[in-house]
């Protein structure tokens, strides 16, 4: 977190020379990052644990985004294929399946992962089954073992 304020820090104050100056705003930005680091860590439920837990599983979530971008391309092929294709109808069907995770969030993070690739949608999400209508039965076969999950898993492990 220390790291994103310094870098808000630096964003903001938006003076890239290497110069005396932009020392001075360097020393000013850590030392006022550092202010407001302790007042985090003192005064709300943030502590250092926590960030240091994040920022090893930063390149997990990273990997995350970038995997469920490409199958967010893949998809709007795949619909696109459905519409300009008229041989190859849609056949909704509505899918329930069971996801082992752990927390709430990375629950609502898959289900939502879900609505966001084209031709899916998250009907419901109750504990660990979710409920997926989908334009047909194959864009959703196979998730509950997909990559994404496996990392949702790295990520709560």
């Amino acid at each position: 977190m220390f790291i994103l304020l310094f870098l808000i820090w630096l964003l903001f104050n938006n003076y890239y020379a290497w110069d005396v100056y932009f020392l001075e705003i360097v020393l000013f930005g850590l030392g006022v990052c550092a202010l407001v680091y302790l007042f985090m860590i003192k005064f709300t439920r943030f502590n250092f644990k926590r960030d240091i837990r994040f920022c090893k599983k930063f390149p997990l979530l990273v990997l995350y985004f970038i995997i469920l971008l490409k199958e967010i391309i893949v998809s709007n092929i795949k619909v696109l294929s459905i519409i300009i294709n008229p041989k190859d109808k849609p056949s909704p069907e509505i899918v329930s399946f069971n996801v082992d995770l752990k927390t709430h969030f990375m629950r609502t993070l898959i289900a939502n992962s879900i609505t966001l690739t084209p031709g899916t949608i998250t009907i419901s999400l109750q504990r660990d089954k979710l409920i997926v209508h989908c334009l047909k039965k194959k864009f959703i076969d196979g998730f509950e073992n997909s990559t994404l999950v496996r990392i949702a898993k790295r990520i709560e492990a």
